[in-house]
């Protein structure tokens, strides 16, 4: 298991998770944090997930 921490705009981080991630037949998304605000700034937030090597099928 892999845990990642993405930061960005919402929009970025949406567009990373269903274009990049969502797409990827060997990345399993296990589970997916709400929004944080990052200190100092109303621009950018933070997300957490947690990603697993999908299983290949035989």
């Amino acid at each position: 298991m892999i845990k990642v921490r993405l930061q960005g705009t919402r929009e970025e981080i949406i567009w990373f998770r269903e274009q990049i991630l969502a797409r990827n037949v060997n990345v399993e998304i296990k589970e997916v944090s709400d929004f944080f605000n990052n200190k100092g700034t109303r621009n950018f937030v933070r997300n957490y997930m947690e990603i697993n090597r999908a299983k290949r099928k035989r």
